[in-house]
C-alpha cells in the first residue's frame, strides 16, 4: 500500500531535499536573476516565522552553481538583544 505524500506546506523541520519541495519557483529564480546581475552580489531573504525562509536557502544551496557562489546560513534565532558588534563577529567566524 502506497503511502500518502507528506504536505510540505505544515509546520515542521526545513524541507532539505528536491523532492519535498514544492512552489516558491518565482523567489527561486528572481534570487538568481539578482545574483547574476553585476551590480548586484548579495542577497538577503526575511520574513516571519515558519513561512520556508531555510527551505528556500537550502535549495539555492543546491541549485546555485559553486563556484562562483556559496552559501551562509546564519539563524539569527535567539540573537535579537546582541550588540552589532558581536552579531558581525559570529557572522564573520562562519567563513
Amino acid at each position: 500500500m502506497a503511502s500518502t505524500p507528506r504536505n510540505p506546506y505544515l509546520v515542521g523541520p526545513p524541507v532539505t531535499n528536491q523532492a519535498g519541495f514544492f512552489g516558491r519557483e518565482d523567489i527561486l529564480q528572481e534570487v538568481e536573476a539578482t545574483l547574476h546581475d553585476v551590480a548586484h552580489n548579495s542577497v538577503i531573504l526575511y520574513g516571519q516565522r515558519r513561512v520556508g525562509k531555510t527551505s528556500v536557502l537550502l535549495q539555492l544551496e543546491r541549485r546555485l552553481p559553486d563556484p562562483p557562489f556559496f552559501t551562509v546560513y546564519f539563524d539569527l534565532a535567539g540573537k535579537a538583544l546582541w550588540p552589532v558588534d558581536q552579531l558581525l563577529y559570529e557572522l564573520a567566524g562562519l567563513s
